[in-house]
């Protein structure tokens, strides 16, 4: 199995934050039950200088700082600037 070694910094494109999938009418509910954006989008994301920020990116839950942690989830993140390499085991 290949083991992928993740590079490059984070170019607050934010797309990480937003959903990368359809949000149905239950999870709209939720979401407005328990305050947070209808459109599915972390919270913590907001548009500040032109630049996509998490307002608590010192404090951000573990799964979010080590996204993405394979290549598979840089699809459909054209501009996210990480990327991966095989692990070179010679």
């Amino acid at each position: 199995m290949a083991r992928y070694i993740r590079r490059g910094v984070c170019n607050r494109c934010g797309d990480c934050c937003k959903p990368r999938f359809e949000i149905d009418e239950e999870a709209k509910k939720f979401y407005a039950e328990n305050g947070l954006p209808e459109n599915g989008q972390c919270q913590f994301l907001a548009l500040i200088g032109g630049e996509w920020t998490c307002t608590i990116y010192s404090r951000r839950p573990p799964f979010c700082a080590a996204f993405p942690w394979h290549p598979d989830q840089l699809k459909g993140l054209p501009r996210c600037s990480y990327y991966f390499e095989i692990e070179d085991k010679s």
